[in-house]
């Protein structure tokens, strides 16, 4: 996808060119049929001047001043080649072409040569016949420039405002932004511009402060957690600790501390378990124990038991016998 900056260079250039190709396809058109009449003017302007200059040469027969008249002709614009014709006996046309191109070929047009009402010869002239083309090809060619010229202007400009006024500010809100979502502890962005781009990055000011105010509740509120949880430590109420420390890591997987109880309480809830079952196993040998002594001494009746002073004192009187 492209950028910012590559997308508003694109339309700036769409918006240049359509225009100016739609303003020069017109341009072709309406050139085309204002210059041809103007060029056939000038076709016409050139016949009549040349053959007005080669009156006097012809009238005096000068040959040489002739031949000069003529190639000058030769170098009117759109001039591709010509003949003079002398109306004169024994009289050879001369035949004129500019180099590279090849004679009698081109739009034709002649006029007679005339002193003073007498006939002195014939001037024919071929011109360019491409010659409209040429010029329109000019034109089109400067328009080409123009546009060109436009469109680099254009983009300079724009694309300095883009940077000034939206580049910049954006780069500013992602690393506002980065900073949010990092939690580091960084004073707000001051923002002097008053446009959108400004409102966003005050609102992302504010965005923060609530943001680290309800971290610093949830922080409260885990501190109050785990202070629970190690009371119900303390109290050997170690699955309720364990629940409540559960929940603090369901909030925040990171918190060392709380896993670190975690650890604690399970490893103090199996020492407990492993006590307790000592002390069930200690109890039971105990009950076994008192059970094997009842059974090996025999049962003495009451009867016996009240016969025992008697016996005793009988054993005594014995003795001092």
């Amino acid at each position: 996808m492209l950028s910012i900056r590559s997308t508003i260079a694109l339309g700036i250039a769409l918006a240049v060119l359509a225009p100016t190709g739609m303003l020069w396809h017109l341009e072709q058109e309406l050139t085309r049929k204002a210059q041809a009449p103007l060029i056939e003017q000038n076709r016409q302007a050139v016949l009549l001047m040349s053959a007005a200059a080669l009156v006097q040469p012809l009238w005096t027969l000068d040959s040489q001043q002739t031949e000069q008249r003529a190639r000058r002709t030769l170098r009117e614009t759109g001039v591709l080649s010509l003949r003079l014709s002398e109306r004169r006996p024994l009289a050879t046309p001369l035949v004129l072409a500019r180099p590279g191109e090849a004679a009698f070929k081109g739009v034709p047009l002649s006029a007679p040569i005339r002193h003073e009402g007498e006939l002195l010869g014939e001037l024919e002239l071929w011109f360019d016949p491409g010659q409209i083309d040429r010029l329109l090809a000019e034109r089109r060619s400067a328009t080409i420039q123009l546009a060109a010229l436009q469109i680099l202007l254009s983009v300079a400009v724009l694309l300095a405002l883009l940077h000034w006024r939206l580049l910049a500010p954006v780069q500013r809100l992602k690393r506002q932004a980065s900073e949010i979502a990092s939690r580091a502890d960084v004073a707000p962005v001051q923002w002097d511009q008053r446009d959108e781009l400004g409102q966003l990055g005050e609102h992302l000011n504010d965005v923060h402060g609530q943001i680290d105010a309800l971290f610093d509740q949830l922080e409260r509120q885990k501190a109050e957690l785990l202070k629970e949880a190690r009371l119900h430590r303390d109290m050997r109420q170690y699955d309720k600790a364990e629940k409540i420390v559960k929940e603090v890591l369901a909030q925040d997987p990171s918190d060392g501390k709380a896993e670190s109880l975690l650890l604690e309480v399970q490893r103090l809830r199996r020492q407990y378990r492993e006590e307790k079952l000592r002390d069930t196993e200690i109890e039971e040998r105990r009950r076994v124990l008192e059970g094997i002594e009842r059974r090996a001494i025999p049962e003495v009746s009451p009867d016996r038991l009240m016969q025992f002073p008697q016996d005793w004192d009988q054993l005594i009187k014995r003795k001092k016998q």
